[in-house]
């Protein structure tokens, strides 16, 4: 298991049109990784799950290379390095990723919080948007797990939720500034509870337990 989100906040401020638009990264020491691998291990049951190792820097030419979509031909070579001698059948590689959240069509990335609208009718939510990949350990070619209609619909409504929008937050959340956002304990207990709750959806379908 290659866990590759990295402790990455994104701050992002949205009016109603692109014009002004504000984005930031922000470095947060919220163990997105750290989640990801518990929550690998708990779909995967009596499977043996083992982390590989991500050296910095590793995944920079994939997130730097927008938008962050697996077919930017940047991916697979990465995984192959990180992977180098490890010698697993398969590797499942978590990332962040840039799309459009299903219920805005406001353009996101990673892991973060957006700001949207106008003067008092602005609303703030804290959003998800990951890719899960797995590889054939010797060949690298990517592998699609058995798709039930409920997996299919999980990955169709994976970029923001729960469903009953526990994403939203208060406007007194959103940092004043990107970086205020690193103490921020709100948006870092959201961010962390939907990323649980995303990972959970999506990941029982990899290891046949749906």
């Amino acid at each position: 298991m290659i866990a590759a989100l990295g402790d990455v906040f994104t701050v992002q401020k949205n009016g109603m049109t692109r014009l002004g638009n504000e984005y930031a990264e922000v470095p947060v020491p919220w163990g997105f990784d750290d989640v990801v691998y518990a929550r690998v291990k708990a779909a995967a049951g009596d499977a043996g799950i083992r982390r590989i190792g991500v050296p910095k820097g590793a995944f920079d030419p994939f997130y730097q290379s927008p938008p962050i979509k697996a077919e930017n031909g940047k991916l697979t070579p990465i995984v192959r390095k990180v992977a180098g001698s490890a010698g697993c059948a398969r590797y499942l590689v978590i990332t962040r990723r840039t799309d459009s959240e299903p219920s805005t069509n406001d353009e996101v990335t990673g892991v973060g919080v957006i700001n949207r609208g106008e003067g008092f009718g602005r609303i703030s939510h804290v959003f998800i948007m990951l890719d899960i990949q797995l590889y054939d350990g010797a060949t690298f070619e990517t592998r699609e797990p058995g798709m039930s209609s409920k997996s299919l619909l999980s990955r169709l409504t994976s970029g923001v939720g729960p469903p009953s929008h526990a994403g939203d937050v208060d406007n007194s959340a959103f940092p004043a500034s990107p970086p205020e956002a690193a103490n921020n304990n709100v948006l870092r207990d959201m961010a962390r509870s939907m990323l649980k709750f995303r990972l959970d959806q999506r990941l029982p379908a990899y290891f046949g337990r749906e």
